[in-house]
């Protein structure tokens, strides 16, 4: 099985301050807050194709004068792709905070797996394309407040070759008050695939989007951060991707 893979980054934008749409906030009641957002397209060339999704984990934590959300793709049984079609998969999370004492945690973690199948008796060779969109942004208004955005992407295919793997981030804590952020799109390809007559491919995609917001009451210390590093650290970390469908 022969393969070259390809990344193309397009469209790259920087949100910084006055960039970002958080910068109006500092206007407003919002002290602290954080969005974080996945989404990616998988297709191929070949002509049978499969596509499921199944969601990993989902979790609000929100206390005080707080309020968060997360959202994304949930569990979907194997459906027929042809050739170019789309198979989708997205994650976001996101939370505001209003007042002190207030916190958010939220997340959404959701796996894909893009099957491939030779139906035919010979050799037959096309590409694979993931087509990937991502954002993180925090906003705090003094250096009081703590929030973080994170967003990544994991994909390997059946042999445990690691295909793609990365996030961006971003901490109040190290990027100062004000509004920070990115937002990215680009293209991860796999070209010259070649399936031998009736073998099969399969590729395991892991998304996340996560964040954290927390005002704290004077003089008093931030929670939120260790729950949400220890959240987003259980199971995730260890997990082995389970393909479920074999020839």
């Amino acid at each position: 099985m022969f393969k070259k893979m390809l990344v193309k980054k397009v469209g790259l934008g920087l949100f910084l301050c006055g960039a970002s749409l958080f910068s109006a906030v500092s206007q407003g009641s919002i002290i602290a807050s954080f969005d974080a957002e996945v989404d990616l397209k998988v297709s191929s060339t070949f002509l049978t194709n499969e596509f499921a999704t199944e969601l990993f984990d989902n979790d609000v934590f929100v206390e005080g004068s707080a309020s968060g959300d997360a959202s994304g793709s949930g569990d979907a049984d194997y459906a027929p792709l042809g050739s170019g079609e789309i198979g989708s998969l997205r994650a976001a999370a996101n939370g505001d905070v209003t007042g002190a004492p207030g916190s958010v945690v939220s997340t959404w973690s959701t796996d894909g797996y893009f099957y491939i199948e030779n139906t035919t008796g010979s050799a037959i060779t096309g590409d694979v394309t993931f087509d990937i969109s991502w954002s993180a942004n925090i906003f705090t208004d003094s250096l009081n407040e703590e929030a973080l955005a994170y967003a990544a992407v994991y994909i390997e295919d059946s042999y445990f070759n690691v295909i793609f793997d990365d996030f961006i981030e971003f901490d109040s804590l190290i990027e100062g008050a004000g509004s920070s952020g990115l937002g990215d799109s680009f293209t991860v390809q796999i070209t010259d695939l070649t399936l031998a007559a009736w073998d099969f491919e399969e590729y395991y995609i892991a998304i996340d989007a996560a964040g954290f917001a927390e005002v704290p009451e004077p003089g008093g210390i931030f929670l939120a951060g260790l729950a949400l590093l220890l959240m987003m650290r259980k199971c995730r970390t260890n997990q082995q991707p389970l393909f479920t469908r074999f020839i």
